[in-house]
């Protein structure tokens, strides 16, 4: 009842000061593989909060994201990208 629209989520384990498992629920996709944004998000408020070092390894099911903080409080992330799809959508009916 509190998000009628739906929300977008992580859910955090703390493995150690340099390591996050993480995973994500999406709006309108439910669970997925990885979510840079949502991962940059969690480094931060994690290290923040000084549950982590400021380089931090989040573990996804889509593969692992290294992100730090530097001096300016800027976010960095670094990690692999892998084609998961391809689709085709046809426009003007049959």
């Amino acid at each position: 009842p509190l998000f009628k629209h739906g929300t977008n989520v992580e859910f955090v384990k703390i493995i150690n000061k340099n390591e996050l498992d993480v995973k994500v629920w999406e709006r309108g996709a439910g669970i997925t593989l990885a979510c840079g944004t949502g991962a940059c998000a969690t480094a931060a408020v994690s290290i923040d909060q000084e549950k982590v070092s400021n380089n931090v390894k989040i573990n996804l099911p889509g593969g692992p994201l290294e992100i730090s903080k530097n001096a300016n409080n800027e976010m960095m992330m670094t990690g692999p990208s892998t084609f998961v799809f391809k689709g085709e959508i046809m426009t003007g009916g049959m």
